[in-house]
């Protein structure tokens, strides 16, 4: 439904749907994180931990990154 939308609405669609599920690319409980201070955080909600952590971070942002690149690449023939 989300990329339906995106393509009607004709902006880009980032598909990260690979990584949901995937422990290794979840924050997971126990993690340390921290906020916009720099104070030091343990995830201990089941929510939050099952957020991205940095690999599921990296994978979005090397998704995004793929897309802007190809977009790049595409004006440059202009």
């Amino acid at each position: 439904m989300k990329k339906a939308v995106a393509s009607r609405c004709s902006i880009d669609f980032v598909d990260i749907s690979p990584i949901w599920g995937h422990a290794e690319y979840q924050a997971g409980l126990g993690a340390t994180v921290y906020d916009a201070d720099g104070k030091e955080h343990i995830v201990e909600h089941e929510g939050v931990a099952g957020h991205p952590g940095d690999k599921g971070m990296k994978f979005i942002a090397e998704r995004i990154l793929g897309l802007v690149e190809m977009e790049v690449g595409e004006g440059d023939a202009d």
